[in-house]
């Protein structure tokens, strides 16, 4: 069967091939490739950015960009149930600060093979530091471990 799908709608889809995201300026949709169910994913205002398939395809991470472009908030979405968490983590205000341009801004997501954490990087304020995140797929709360550089150098030295 084909789907009615424009190529710039098309977020990504799940690692196990079962579900397909599709985001527009109108929201987001889940697709269920082996029944053909689509589910509204409810991300209040703005349009998805960049994010991550967990490796299990059973949550995605993802920011989402303001109306105006200005700033991003990051959300874990629960698949197949669709149900959305803002993530409590304490973020920074501005994700766009120091990227090129804020629509290219997003959040470089990455997942623990076992699925149970994901991390990834923001920077503070409007300088060109960053913080480490580290957060929970089971109840979306995130610690900031402080920057890369210092625990990539305490690593080192362990």
């Amino acid at each position: 069967e084909r789907l009615d799908i424009e190529p710039s709608e098309l977020w990504d889809a799940s690692p196990d091939g079962r579900w397909l995201l599709r985001s527009d300026p109108n929201g987001a949709t889940l697709i269920d490739l082996d029944s053909g169910d689509e589910s509204a994913v409810q991300i209040d205002q703005g349009v998805l950015a960049d994010g991550a398939w967990s490796p299990d395809s059973k949550h995605i991470v993802a920011g989402v960009l303001n109306e105006a472009r200005t700033k991003t908030r990051a959300l874990l979405i629960d698949i197949p149930q669709g149900d959305v968490q803002e993530i409590t983590g304490e973020l920074p205000h501005n994700v766009c600060a120091g990227a090129a341009s804020c629509s290219a801004a997003g959040l470089d997501v990455t997942w623990a093979a076992d699925a149970r954490r994901f991390g990834f990087l923001t920077f503070v304020g409007r300088s060109n530091r960053t913080e480490l995140n580290l957060c929970s797929s089971e109840n979306a709360e995130c610690e900031i471990v402080g920057s890369p550089l210092r625990r990539a150098i305490l690593l080192r030295l362990d």
